[in-house]
């Protein structure tokens, strides 16, 4: 596998390689699978598995705000203060974002999963947004297995929550999909698309933010227009953060913008973050990839590796990366009373490829 740049290929790496003195689609479903319409009226439903047990709630096309409610409670038998979450959930007749007067709100169980669109077309545009504090480790979708004949948007904003989200997963929408998080700390795992399509652009902005595990577009997803990607200099990407990641394709332009504060926290593990521009993904347009501040123990701003098969860039192809810090040294003293020095080399490729 290797990537072939054909048009003009630009790459500047201004990063240390280590700075030891910082402390610092072809169709998603299956074959002739018949999904039925949406029925917006039936506000919010069930969905029992085989043993009759709930096993997800379905907001049946509606857009909703997703507020996270966690409250201190006392466990009756140990008598220790413990964490409680749960979701107040209203649907946004409107789509502004907002909870207003005469709009339906309903509480559910944080700890069940959440599906704005669940195996069925949804013949309008649909907005989830999320707001408030959960550590419930929950999941929430926007659409599993559906199609939307419109755009969709999923905003986290003034959100805490170690939930993971989805915004597509195994489905279409023939609209835009665009995906925002504003002052928020997403501490499970976020997923733009996954084995999805839209028929329109896909629009990532991050504002004011941390996430722990982002993926743009993943495993198999198509986006027909431009992709684009930008965080401004208050964001922090820890851990692992892939723009596309495996066998994804884009129609038009990649344009991702990271700026990054991040300079890891506690632990050894929380510093050693990763961070992937294109990966695995045909692109036939341009590509231009910018990295800057903070720290990010790997950049990789192109990377496909292997035999088979060959992912293409159609366009330029510009990768520029300055200003990070991508490898860490941390003194500690261990059970013998010995101060050793932890020395841990980072890496930057702007791009990686095979043969």
């Amino acid at each position: 596998m290797r990537v072939k740049a054909l048009g003009r290929a630009t790459v500047i790496l201004m990063a240390a390689f280590f700075v030891l003195s910082a402390p610092k689609m072809s169709s998603v479903f299956a074959e002739g699978e018949e999904l039925p319409v949406a029925d917006k009226t039936k506000g919010i439903t069930n969905i029992y598995n085989d043993d009759e047990e709930l096993a997800g709630y379905n907001l049946n096309g509606n857009s909703a705000v997703i507020e996270a409610v966690t409250e201190t409670e006392t466990d009756p038998e140990s008598g220790e203060e413990i964490k409680v979450s749960y979701y107040n959930v209203t649907l946004d007749s409107n789509a502004n974002g907002k909870a207003d007067a005469g709009e339906t709100t309903t509480r559910i169980d944080s700890k069940v999963p959440v599906y704005a669109a669940y195996q069925s077309i949804v013949n309008d545009s649909l907005k989830i947004t999320f707001t408030g504090n959960s550590v419930s480790e929950n999941r929430i979708y926007g659409a599993y297995n559906s199609e939307i004949n419109g755009a969709f948007t999923l905003d986290l904003t003034n959100a805490e929550a170690s939930d993971t989200f989805y915004g597509l997963w195994n489905s279409k929408a023939t609209g835009d999909v665009m995906i925002t998080v504003s002052k928020s700390t997403i501490t499970g795992s976020l997923y733009g698309m996954d084995h999805s399509e839209t028929g329109g652009s896909f629009d990532f902005n991050m504002t004011k933010s941390t996430t722990y595990r982002l993926f743009g577009i993943n495993s198999e997803s198509k986006v027909t227009g431009d992709f684009t990607f930008e965080s401004d200099e208050d964001c922090s990407l820890a851990r692992t953060t892939c723009m596309t990641n495996y066998k994804c394709s884009i129609g038009g332009n990649a344009d991702i913008i990271v700026k990054n504060k991040y300079v890891g926290h506690e632990t050894e593990w929380d510093k050693q973050n990763g961070f992937y521009g294109i990966y695995y993904t045909d692109v036939a347009g341009d590509v231009n990839v910018e990295v800057t501040g903070g720290l990010i123990h790997f950049i990789h701003g192109i990377y496909n590796y292997g035999t088979n098969p060959c992912f293409t860039v159609g366009g330029d192809v510009n990768v520029n990366i300055h200003d990070v810090t991508t490898g860490f040294s941390e003194t500690y003293v261990d059970d013998y009373g010995n101060t050793l020095t932890n020395k841990s080399y980072g890496g930057v490729y702007g791009v990686y490829y095979g043969h």
